[in-house]
């Protein structure tokens, strides 16, 4: 029986480290890829457009989506091709960035499904039921990919169309 447990908390261990690792080394390749955009703004008293006085201050604040907040700002038509170019290239790498995320969580959850397999693979049949039981309290509906709060919860915080810019 010891022997089981030692070989349990070895492969706990060990997928564990992988999943370290695995996530270190996703953090390096995806920083790498960074590469800073630096865009020269020269703000002057004619570019500078007062909000419109007759908007309601809870609209305002409260962040109703309208478009990114630089169309607000009076501006050529070359600066605002040149505008209209970086909000463009940013929601292509906000794409990139969401699709690097649902892969990420792919390779994630498929890590721990493999770890519940061999944890479930050293485990008696009443142990598996209990095991599986109480993974079925603790993560609801995980197990099949559907109900992850944090998912939602990220994808509710990320800029919809026009917000942060």
């Amino acid at each position: 029986m010891a022997a089981q447990q030692n070989r349990a908390r070895l492969i706990s261990l060990l997928l564990l480290g992988l999943t370290l690792a695995v996530g270190f080394m996703f953090g390096l390749a995806w920083d790498s890829r960074q590469t800073p955009v630096v865009v020269p703004v020269e703000e002057t008293a004619e570019t500078v457009v007062e909000p419109d006085a007759e908007e309601p201050a809870e609209e305002a604040s409260a962040g109703r989506s309208r478009g990114p907040v630089i169309y607000e700002v009076a501006m050529e038509p070359e600066q605002r091709a040149a505008v209209d170019e970086i909000i463009g290239h940013l929601r292509s790498r906000w794409a990139a960035i969401e699709d690097a995320r649902e892969e990420y969580d792919r390779r994630q959850r498929a890590l721990v499904t493999e770890a519940q397999d061999s944890i479930k693979a050293i485990l008696n049949p009443q142990q598996i039921a209990q095991y599986d039981s109480l993974l079925a309290v603790r993560y609801p509906r995980n197990r099949d990919g559907r109900g992850d709060e944090r998912r939602e919860r990220r994808r509710d915080d990320r800029p919809q169309d026009g917000e942060g810019s």
